[in-house]
């Protein structure tokens, strides 16, 4: 009896499981501008997706009082983590009239 080499097709059928699992693009953006703070502006969005996971970094500004912008940047990221989202990195700098933010997050899939 000859043997069926599942491997490849059952290898195939996860990664399709993958893909369908993985947030769209759309719901990675809306997920980040439900959260946004007032004031908070998003200078640069990288979004990868890998095998497994979902890679975001995000880059912005915020025109606000210290004190304003590092709450509104708290909030920011304890919602991201709510949808599920874990913080890699997350770096907050102020200036006299502004504020900087990089945050970098990741999305397993499945």
């Amino acid at each position: 009896m000859r043997e069926v080499p599942y491997k490849e097709t059952l290898a195939f059928a996860k990664e399709l499981a993958c893909y369908r699992a993985a947030p769209s693009y759309e719901k990675v953006v809306n997920d980040i501008s439900e959260n946004l703070q007032e004031g908070m502006l998003v200078d640069v969005l990288k979004v990868d997706y890998a095998k497994d996971s979902v890679n975001i970094e995000i880059f912005g500004n915020v025109k606000a009082s210290f004190e304003v912008a590092y709450r509104g940047y708290q909030k920011f990221e304890n919602g991201l983590r709510r949808r599920g989202y874990n913080v890699v990195k997350s770096q907050f700098d102020t200036k006299i009239q502004q504020s900087e933010f990089l945050i970098k997050l990741r999305k397993k899939i499945l």
